[in-house]
């Protein structure tokens, strides 16, 4: 990094540093935590128009001998501007990149309880950004260093929605028609703390056996006030934790968790 920006700007590290405590000095609004969504094209335009004007000015003012001059005059303010930007973007709050491996996820910050579906998740968590569960599960088995549980039977409207990480646990979302799936894998250890309550109570428990896992399972029917009914199964293995919570038929649900397989 700091080779780029020498790069780019001509600054030694100590004159870039001097620039941008200089900017934080100035009597300017304050910046938001959360960049806006056109905080880059913004920050492009500015380096451009400034690009444009030292360029323009130049032309007018110099002679035609001192064009070598010239040339290094009109590059130096958007090069410089274009550093102040680019340490702009990197401490600009809202996500930052975090090397996993060979690959790289966006993590965004959220530390606010989220409830979703009558469900309450009390844990600070950040969002990742991934396509589909397949990256997903590779997710899991690089953060928690567990074997992922995987879905072998998805229904045919099921989509995955996103996936989040705390600590220890990894929390994955899936929407089917208009209802939730969420499958949560962690550590088997006392000291994650991955906590929900909900409204509901338990009405029965339906046991299914699952030939991948070779284990008997428990699903337990939950009622909600509203009368919505949520389905949920917990596996323990290999030093691992497993839960699936489903607002699906009880057929489906069912299939879902007979098909779970490591």
């Amino acid at each position: 990094m700091d080779n780029l920006l020498q790069e780019i700007s001509g600054y030694s590290d100590q004159d870039l540093l001097d620039e941008f405590e200089a900017a934080c000095n100035l009597n300017v609004p304050q910046l938001s935590s959360e960049p806006s969504p056109d905080e880059f094209e913004k920050i492009w335009a500015r380096i451009q128009e400034e690009r444009a004007e030292a360029e323009n000015s130049d032309e007018r003012t110099e002679p035609a001998d001192s064009r070598h001059n010239k040339i290094i005059k009109g590059r130096f303010g958007w090069k410089r501007l274009a550093a102040i930007g680019l340490i702009a973007c990197l401490m600009a709050g809202g996500g930052c990149m975090v090397a996993m491996g060979t690959k790289s996820y966006f993590y965004r910050e959220r530390k606010d309880t989220i409830v979703d579906n009558n469900y309450i998740f009390n844990n600070d968590m950040n969002k990742v950004a991934v396509n589909g569960e397949e990256e997903a599960y590779a997710l899991i088995e690089e953060k928690l260093n567990i074997k992922p549980m995987k879905l072998s039977y998805m229904p045919t409207d099921m989509r995955f929605i996103d996936v989040q990480t705390g600590e220890g646990f990894v929390h994955m979302k899936f929407t089917c028609e208009d209802k939730s799936i969420y499958f949560i894998q962690s550590k088997y250890d006392k000291s994650v703390s991955y906590n929900y309550k909900s409204d509901s109570t338990i009405e029965e428990e339906i046991g299914v056996y699952n030939k991948w896992l070779r284990m008997d399972l428990d699903i337990k029917k939950e009622i909600h006030l509203d009368n919505r009914v949520t389905y949920e199964t917990s596996i323990i293995t290999n030093g691992a934790s497993y839960r699936l919570i489903g607002m699906v038929e009880e057929e489906e649900f069912q299939k879902m968790v007979e098909g779970l397989s490591l």
